[in-house]
């Protein structure tokens, strides 16, 4: 018999309790354990988590005697009067429970927060639980205590006030226990349930073993774990390591460690090969030279990580946060397993990735803010689609030949003279982009936005449809005041080489495309034509432009300047049952959309919504020419363009379009 520690027992709002006696020692006396204010009680620790509780007393002559909880008597009578738990009883002096039997035995349940149930094991109530009530039989009819035992059926409550070290021991569980900064001496935890524990500052070095033990949920900050291995355990799901030296455990390789919590943990060097870290929060930790190989890093947070030289080879990194961290030396495979959808996007938010970890496929990646160090001078077949590039990042020059940014959002991105020729830029969000000189041959930008994406455009500019109509425009969008054509945030792809591009439906109200070569060869597409059909391009510059044999159709062109630009042979048609509009801007503006000087040979405006527009200086042709000219393309490449036009043709012209002799339409020619 073992006794392990004393406890005060209690119930709450019922009271602590305590010994009581009454003539103590002679006929007609009793001694009762009811509740009050308390006294201590040995606890003797039985095995199997069986405990027994004793106190001691004393009669008039200073004898000592020693009772334990009982279950002999039921704890309720037939008039529903608490009986109580009798110790001994005078006028059953048969009756003493003075020694520890089946009746004195309490199985013992760990409930968490200082609590345990007490179930008896033999007894008038075998198989029911300890609680208590107010009042009862002898604090009522004897005036001791205040409270009384009764039985439960099921699991009740008693709390313990003392160490709770020894409940662990007796129990093998620390469930929702606190046990922080204590020294767990060499116990062992074999199969222990120590979920929600709080093990914080605690001392496991003497533990003689962990195996099997469950940590999920438990408080382990600035805990010493000595030379354990953290597979032995089986769960540490959702532990807290915050703060935390691990570099003296044996390892972790194959623990299970989904949704720990390891923020600024040290782990340097230590084997975590296979480890189940899914979830897990390691902001901060320290896992440089730690071995990774084949984790399950699926939706973890190494924010701020420090991982010089951490092998994460065969690593499962969907959705893993690498935001914040130097990846210098980190060592990856050459195709990690990076997350390839918009869900739970792999994220390197404002860190330093070396080129080599994304390689040719950056297709998803949250790569905000980053730095991408080591770019070279060409990606062979590059596919960022959908991926959220850095702000502003730097490919000038870059060969992108056949690259696809399907999606991909390219704030600022810097694309001067890069080589572009063939890439898929579907629906790409290109706000602000630099684009001068780059070669966009045989490109295909459709529904790009080359502006803000969240701009109300047709808000902003107040953009006329003709006839005094307007593009149609939720109620609460019109006036106050237009947005402003600098809130745009467009692009600039002057000079660029647009050769066969496709910006059908593309989003380009303001950008600049001057100096560009946007036209239609035949040597170098003879399905694809350099085309814009049902664009917005308002307020659009292509000033001094090639737009040879382009195809505007159903474009929205208010306030756009082809000044001095070759149109010929482009079409302004119809698209469908949308017209194209060369109208003026309804802002306080007014400014016209402009073919000034412009040679017009060829070109059809069938359809066309030209009121307004200024045509004054324009070339047209009242015949069938002939156009033929070899354009210096990217890198000096020749682009030959040649075909038979026929006159030009216009489409509406009012009273406010300038025709090209200068004077007030309605224009003929």
């Amino acid at each position: 018999m073992n006794a392990i520690t004393t406890w005060q027992l209690g119930v709450d709002g019922i009271g602590w309790v305590q010994l009581e006696s009454s003539e103590f020692r002679y006929a007609g006396g009793l001694v009762v354990a009811v509740f009050d204010g308390g006294n201590g009680w040995t606890v003797f620790d039985l095995g199997s988590s069986q405990v027994a509780f004793g106190a001691g007393t004393q009669d008039q002559d200073g004898n000592n005697y020693a009772y334990y909880w009982n279950s002999h008597y039921a704890t309720t009578d037939n008039q529903g009067n608490v009986g109580g738990m009798m110790l001994w009883l005078g006028t059953s002096p048969e009756f003493s429970s003075d020694s520890i039997g089946p009746e004195q035995t309490f199985r013992i349940s760990n409930l968490g927060q200082g609590r345990v149930s007490l179930q008896a094991t033999a007894g008038s109530f075998a198989g029911q639980y300890l609680s208590g009530v107010q009042g009862g039989w002898y604090p009522e009819q004897w005036g001791l205590g205040t409270g009384s035992f009764i039985s439960s059926a099921s699991p009740a409550a008693i709390r313990i006030s003392g160490d709770l070290l020894p409940l662990l021991q007796i129990t093998n569980s620390a469930y929702d226990t606190d046990l922080s900064g204590r020294d767990l001496g060499a116990i062992t935890l074999a199969n222990a349930n120590l979920q929600k524990s709080n093990l914080s500052g605690a001392t496991l070095v003497g533990v003689t073993s962990i195996s099997g033990a469950d940590f999920t949920s438990a408080s382990l900050q600035g805990v010493h774990l000595g030379a354990h291995d953290l597979a032995t355990a089986t769960t540490w799901a959702s532990a807290n390591f915050t703060g935390s030296d691990l570099t003296t455990i044996a390892g972790a390789a194959s623990a299970r460690l989904e949704g720990a919590i390891l923020d600024n943990a040290n782990l340097t060097g230590r084997n975590l090969r296979g480890a189940f870290l899914q979830g897990a929060s390691l902001k901060g930790a320290v896992l440089t030279g730690a071995d990774l190989t084949g984790a399950h890093l699926d939706g973890a947070d190494l924010t701020g990580a420090h991982l010089g030289g951490t092998i994460l080879h065969g690593a499962s990194l969907q959705g893993t946060h690498f935001d914040g961290v130097d990846l210098s030396t980190t060592q990856f495979d050459a195709a990690p397993q990076f997350t390839r959808s918009t869900t739970l996007r792999t994220t390197f938010s404002g860190a330093t990735v070396p080129f080599p970890v994304l390689g040719a496929n950056w297709a998803f990646l949250d790569l905000t803010l980053a730095t991408i160090t080591g770019i070279p001078s060409a990606i062979g077949t590059l596919v960022a689609d959908h991926a959220l590039l850095p702000t502003g990042l730097s490919l000038e020059k870059v060969d992108l030949s056949g690259a696809s940014f399907v999606g991909t959002r390219m704030y600022e991105i810097q694309l001067q003279g890069a080589n572009l020729q063939g890439a898929t830029l579907t629906n790409a969000l290109l706000k602000g982009a630099k684009l001068s000189g780059a070669n966009l041959t045989l490109a295909n930008l459709d529904s790009a936005y080359l502006i803000a994406e969240g701009a109300d455009v047709a808000a902003a500019l107040a953009v006329h449809t003709g006839a005094g109509g307007r593009l149609p425009v939720r109620e609460e969008a019109r006036p106050p005041a237009p947005l402003g054509q600098d809130k745009l945030e467009a692009a600039v792809v002057t000079d660029a080489f647009l050769v066969n591009t496709v910006l059908d439906g593309a989003h380009c109200d303001g950008v600049d495309f001057s100096g560009s070569l946007f036209v239609t060869s035949s040597a170098v597409s003879g399905s694809q034509s350099a085309s814009a059909v049902g664009a917005s391009m308002n307020f659009s510059k292509f000033d001094g432009a090639s737009v040879v044999l382009a195809v505007f159709n159903g474009a929205q062109l208010s306030a756009a300047s082809f000044a001095t630009a070759d149109l010929t042979g482009a079409r302004f048609l119809d698209n469908g049952t949308t017209p194209t509009q060369l109208t003026p801007s309804s802002d306080t503006t007014h400014t016209p959309a402009s073919v000034y000087d412009a040679h017009l040979e060829g070109a059809d405006f069938t359809g066309a919504n030209m009121d307004g527009l200024n045509m004054r200086g324009a070339t047209v042709a009242t015949a069938k020419g002939q156009f033929e000219k070899i354009y210096d393309g990217y890198a000096g490449a020749r682009v030959p363009v040649a075909f038979a036009y026929d006159p030009t043709r216009l489409g509406t012209t009012t009273g406010g379009t300038t025709c090209p002799d200068g004077s007030n339409g309605p224009c003929t020619l």
